[in-house]
C-alpha cells in the first residue's frame, strides 16, 4: 500500500501525528477493510481537539476520497 503522510493543521494548536500502523499492505476496494492506528500528540500547554481525516487513493483514480473523519479531544 502506497502511504503518504500528510497534516495540514488549520488551528492555533501545534499536534504532530506519529506512529502511523496498518493491520495489512494490500485492501481489495468493497470487499476488505484495514485497520489504521495513529498517534496525535499536542505539544502546546492547552487541551484542544482535532479533526483526523483519512483519505484513500483508489489504484485507476488520482482523486483523494474521504474516508472517515474523527474529531479527538487532546489534553496537554
Amino acid at each position: 500500500m502506497n502511504f503518504t503522510y500528510w497534516n495540514m493543521n488549520l488551528t492555533y494548536m501545534d499536534f504532530t501525528c506519529s506512529n502511523i500502523n496498518l493491520s495489512c499492505s494490500n485492501v481489495t476496494y468493497g470487499t476488505e477493510s484495514a485497520d489504521i492506528l495513529v498517534v496525535v500528540n499536542i505539544s502546546d500547554a492547552f487541551a484542544g481537539k482535532a479533526t483526523v481525516m483519512l483519505f484513500l487513493v483508489r489504484q485507476y483514480f488520482g482523486a483523494k476520497q474521504l474516508s472517515k473523519l474523527t474529531k479527538i479531544e487532546l489534553i496537554a
